[in-house]
């Protein structure tokens, strides 16, 4: 999706795009993911060692969801603050949700990239049909796209905590 988004920049971009859609899914899918693997706070060590190196405030990002371990982060001295964006996509209340004491939010990121894919086509959002599962089993697209266009199109729709112009302070977790 993002390889034919993309395909009208270059002679480079049409080619990779027309070479992957020539290629058999059952193929493709195994190759692409050569090297893919979840894994929680994937920077935070690398944070904590240039934390020591330099001395200056650290951001550590990738794989933080859960309020225990984003404590942990932060109160051991690995980083100064964790930067959340695929979490949040698809949890736009997470803060809210961790500020009432819970651990994760119900249907956590499952950190599937589907949301940095169509970001060039479509809405920001969480487009993972896993976390989108009725009772039945079956996926439930009107909660999808409620979801998404509540986040993209109508943020007062969904608790995102207001940002004021005079800076924004982060509740303490």
């Amino acid at each position: 999706m993002f390889f034919n988004s993309t395909r009208h920049l270059s002679r480079k971009a049409a080619l990779r795009a027309a070479l992957l859609n020539l290629t058999p899914g059952f193929f493709l899918r195994p190759l692409l993911n050569i090297g893919w693997g979840y894994q929680r706070g994937v920077n935070l060590e690398d944070a904590r060692r240039f934390h020591e190196e330099v001395g200056l405030p650290i951001i550590a990002n990738g794989g933080f969801q859960q309020r225990s371990y984003i404590e942990q982060a932060l109160t051991s001295g690995a980083c100064d603050m964790v930067s959340m964006a695929r979490p949040l996509l698809a949890n736009p209340d997470l803060p809210r949700l961790f500020r009432q004491g819970k651990e994760e939010p119900e249907r956590p990121c499952t950190f599937c990239n589907r949301c940095t894919v169509r970001t060039t086509l479509f809405p920001l959002g969480c487009y993972e049909p896993k976390r989108f599962l009725s009772p039945d089993g079956q996926v439930n697209y009107k909660q999808m796209e409620k979801q998404i266009y509540g986040w993209s199109a109508n943020p007062e729709e969904v608790s995102i905590p207001n940002l004021s112009s005079s800076g924004y302070n982060a509740p303490a977790i």
